[in-house]
């Protein structure tokens, strides 16, 4: 088509084959053996998704095409969708040096003035949790065991049912500082463990973790 086509000269093969094409490019995934492997499944189903937003746009909105690409590329999403679940990849797991380098004390504090952003990393790392299921989390959540002596943080607004738990709060945690700033927040009347943060824009009011 060239490098500046009509839109209505448009069709899904030429969409399936800026897909296969964008599928040989070298991604940021390793196999288990360590080797790069090329652009992940999902990946390519955003892309997907990205183009078929744009041409449902042009043909609803603009009416530039009757093509209806969203609809003729279902099948190809849901082979791409097919293949995100089978593929057994995995990204190459942080470091040491890694860890060392994302907690240096200096930089770290330098871009960590907020409290939900001096935390979240590391929740994440004595967790092993989803952003989201800490965004969402409530100080009614974090409570005291006595007859363990074990503070813990239950996690209720999880991916799924499943992932529905209760974690204990590491000494670490304890030590940076965790509970002292959780009874701050108590003491100023607090619901949410990070109220400082405006959850009223469009982004933050369908996914938190994306504000």
């Amino acid at each position: 088509l060239g490098d500046d086509p009509w839109v209505h000269e448009t069709d899904p093969s030429h969409l399936n084959g800026s897909l296969a094409e964008h599928s040989q490019r070298p991604g940021t995934r390793v196999d288990r053996d360590g080797k790069a492997m090329r652009a992940a499944p999902r990946t390519l189903i955003k892309k997907l998704g990205d183009v078929t937003h744009v041409f449902k746009y042009l043909k609803t909105i603009v009416k530039a095409t009757q093509e209806d690409l969203a609809e003729d590329t279902a099948e190809a999403s849901e082979i791409w969708r097919n293949r995100a679940k089978v593929e057994d990849v995995q990204y190459e797991p942080f470091t040491n040096d890694h860890i060392r380098r994302i907690f240096e004390p200096s930089a770290y504090l330098a871009r960590s003035r907020d409290p939900d952003h001096f935390f979240f990393p590391f929740l994440g790392l004595h967790f092993g949790a989803r952003l989201g299921e800490f965004v969402n989390a409530k100080l009614e959540n974090i409570g005291y065991i006595p007859e363990i002596d074990t503070w813990y943080i239950d996690v209720t607004d999880a991916k799924n049912a499943n992932s529905v738990r209760r974690l204990p709060i590491t000494q670490p945690l304890i030590g940076l500082g965790f509970l002292k700033y959780v009874e701050h927040v108590r003491r100023l009347g607090a619901v949410y463990l990070f109220p400082h943060r405006d959850w009223t824009c469009a982004t933050a009011i369908r996914d938190r973790s994306k504000a």
